[in-house]
């Protein structure tokens, strides 16, 4: 009976581990659920996000060209000035009087000129005739009181020879001939010179007098030239079309030289002056796309392209200044800030995946694909990196499916079961 209970037992043991076999020969092996990816071939471009400002094209800081007062400043912030227009004025009522100085001395110098090149007047030749004729009958007049007095001095001498007179009256009748000499020599040089200055009014001005006047005629008008010159600079114009952005001092106030009035800038093409980080102005090429909004939701977005790179970097910010120009800019305004996007890298033929789908441990970068519903590890080289998007230099191929959401679930030889992206929460 022992025996028999004990065989019944051995049986049944037998059957349970029969029966518990056959059951884990029935259990579907474990699937893991992912969704997956083709790599992409085609544009590729990544791009650095910095801040940026509108500014105009020209921007010019009006400074007069004298000192003095300010008498009139015509152009208002925000009005529109055109190049060469008149903007202001500086007092030059002292300029003006130097001027009129000047132009009197042309005139003199003109008339003199004129004289000398086309000779005195008929009333000149008379009037210097008429004074030598009355000279040389001065002359006649001495000359026959000397005579006279000649004929009385012979006769006192005879006098004073016989003892009749004194010595004195000798004397004084040889004293009244002797004046009388002095006076017909100065009268005959008087008349001497009168010819001489007829001859030159009847034979006209010697060529290098001509030449002394036309100096003398230049030189009075140069200075009215540098003085008109000088007047010029107390009108201030534009030296740009554009609008006044700045407008620094009113009229009645004091200016010099180094005294900035106005501000004038261009509207036409604003450019876009942004700030790149000292660590990525090397990235940063002329020619480079850029994409600017107003802000980072703006639905506007502006092109353009980089225009120049500034040579030196903000010693206090550690930021470089790239300058760039917009192929349109519609509503921007001049000191807009913006969010500028310059694209570094483009290609036009790239591989790339979700950059979610790349794993990397601490020897390699890999991704999971799927072949025949299996996980399969495939060591890649990647490219550029972005957030979203990575390049894939090599290890992958448009046809193969890459295992997107569920890859960090699975391991080599894992049974893949492929569901639509939206069932997929890891």
């Amino acid at each position: 009976m022992i025996i028999s209970l004990a065989l019944f037992a051995g049986f049944k043991v037998k059957e349970n581990k029969d029966s518990q076999a056959a059951s884990k020969k029935n259990v579907r092996p474990k699937t893991v659920p992912v969704t997956v990816i083709n790599p992409k071939n085609g544009y590729f471009s990544t791009a650095l996000t910095v801040s940026g400002t509108i500014s105009p094209k020209d921007e010019v800081q009006i400074t007069p060209k004298a000192n003095g007062r300010l008498l009139s400043l015509l152009a208002e912030e925000g009005s529109t000035v055109k190049k060469g227009q008149l903007i202001g004025t500086i007092d030059h009522s002292e300029i003006d009087s130097q001027i009129a100085q000047a132009e009197a001395r042309v005139r003199i110098a003109k008339a003199n000129l004129n004289m000398s090149i086309n000779g005195p007047l008929k009333p000149q030749i008379k009037q210097s005739e008429a004074l030598i004729s009355q000279q040389e009958a001065n002359l006649s007049e001495l000359q026959a009181s000397k005579a006279n007095l000649q004929s009385e001095l012979n006769s006192y001498q005879t006098l004073y020879d016989k003892g009749l007179i004194t010595r004195q009256q000798l004397n004084s009748s040889q004293t009244q001939v002797e004046v009388l000499n002095q006076q017909i020599k100065a009268a005959t040089q008087q008349i001497e010179s009168s010819r001489q200055a007829l001859k030159l009014l009847t034979n006209g001005t010697r060529p290098e007098e001509i030449e002394v006047n036309r100096g003398s005629l230049d030189n009075a008008q140069a200075e009215v030239n540098l003085y008109k010159a000088q007047l010029a600079n107390y009108n201030i114009f534009s030296p740009i079309s554009g609008v006044v952005t700045r407008r620094n001092l009113s009229s009645g106030s004091l200016v010099s030289q180094t005294t900035p009035i106005i501000t004038v800038s261009t509207l036409a093409q604003p450019e876009v002056i942004m700030n790149v980080p000292e660590n990525e102005i090397e990235n940063i090429k002329v020619g480079q796309k850029i994409e600017v909004k107003t802000s980072a939701n703006s639905k506007n977005v502006y092109q353009g392209r980089v225009k120049s790179i500034y040579p030196n970097i903000d010693s206090v910010t550690r930021l470089g200044r790239v300058k760039a120009e917009l192929t349109s800019q519609n509503n921007l305004k001049l000191g807009m800030m913006l969010v500028c996007n310059i694209y570094t890298v483009e290609k036009n033929k790239a591989l790339t995946i979700p950059t979610d789908s790349v794993l990397k441990d601490k020897k390699k970068t890999f991704v999971y694909t799927v072949v025949d519903n299996k996980a399969v590890k495939k060591d890649i080289v990647l490219g550029i990196e972005e957030p979203d998007t990575t390049e894939i230099i090599s290890g992958l191929k448009t046809t193969e499916k890459v295992i997107l959401k569920g890859n960090t679930f699975v391991k080599p030889g894992t049974l893949i079961e492929v569901q639509p992206e939206l069932k997929i929460k890891g």
